[in-house]
């Protein structure tokens, strides 16, 4: 008799859970970045691309450009799991990178069951399906609000 383990790990990324991963990291930690250099450290870096003074009595020099790149490790993680799910070479993990390109990964549906990379991923959890779900009217209402204010 085999016992099967309730809770498995999978390196396969399923398609809610890139498109949730990404619009974190692509569209919100951007924003938390600058929420907390702007109440920290008094820093408004949608303003400034260099810093140079004083931070909590230290003399700092920074680029804060150097920031975005925070996203590349993440997305090449999230990129390599969801071409995984989908059973593909994980060398075509890098040509994913190319913009549009990529937006096949939201829309492909991975292999069912397992596969040579692993365990059919979980379910996505219920809160991960709405943020998913909504975030193409969120976006456009952000845009809206932003051309608004704008004017």
């Amino acid at each position: 008799m085999v016992v099967k383990e309730s809770i498995k790990s999978s390196p396969r990324l399923g398609r809610v859970e890139y498109v949730y991963w990404n619009a974190l990291i692509w569209f919100f930690l951007p924003v938390m970045l600058i929420v907390i250099f702007e109440r920290v450290f008094g820093i408004n870096i949608a303003e400034v691309t260099r810093f140079s003074g004083d931070v909590i009595g230290r003399k700092v020099k920074l680029d804060l450009t150097a920031f975005w790149f925070l996203q590349i490790p993440f997305a090449i993680i999230f990129t390599d799991g969801r071409v995984q799910d989908l059973g593909w070479p994980k060398v075509l993990a890098f040509l994913m990178w190319v913009p549009i390109l990529n937006f096949l990964l939201f829309f492909w549906p991975g292999n069912k069951g397992d596969n040579k990379y692993g365990i059919q991923p979980p379910n996505p959890s219920l809160l991960q399906k709405i943020f998913v779900f909504t975030l193409p009217i969120t976006v456009i209402v952000t845009l809206v609000f932003s051309i608004f204010m704008l004017q």
